[in-house]
């Protein structure tokens, strides 16, 4: 999961809403890159307070189990220990260092790409025709739309 701008797309929010319709079914954990804090192994959120692993880490734990881990391949043996049949990697969009079975793209609907520029110029994290095209799901997040296809085709 992921998104091609930087912050508040509604990715955290997602993530919850797809842990609670696959819970009762499937075994699940969550790992989160703990921002914020300066972890230097991974850790199962739990009883950790937001300080120790970061507030999207500390609110998700209460809806699965979370991994707080400072990159992704720290977490290997707590999830294989875990064994779960779902991982669901948050903010895990452009980091290839690990396979993704499915991609979702969530976009901020009011403020869409912004102005279509990469960081520092703009939010985006990459260009937007790539991570339309890796994404194997886009969602649109909130009530407000904006001009879509002026920023997609300008």
């Amino acid at each position: 999961m992921g998104n091609a701008t930087v912050g508040g797309t509604g990715k955290t929010q997602l993530v919850k809403w797809l842990v609670q319709q696959l819970q009762t079914e499937y075994k699940i954990v969550v790992i989160t890159k703990a921002y914020g804090v300066n972890l230097q192994k991974s850790v199962w959120v739990g009883t950790k307070s937001a300080q120790q692993v970061g507030d999207e880490s500390k609110l998700l734990s209460s809806y699965a189990q979370v991994i707080a881990a400072p990159y992704p391949a720290a977490a290997i043996e707590l999830v294989k220990a875990y064994k779960p049949d779902i991982i669901i990697f948050d903010d895990g969009m452009q980091n290839p260092s690990f396979h993704k079975d499915l991609i979702i793209l969530t976009i901020n609907a009011a403020r869409g790409f912004g102005n279509g520029r990469i960081i520092p110029a703009g939010p985006l994290r990459e260009p937007i025709q790539s991570a339309i095209a890796r994404a194997d799901i886009s969602i649109l997040i909130g009530n407000e739309v904006c001009d879509y296809e002026q920023q997609l085709f300008a």
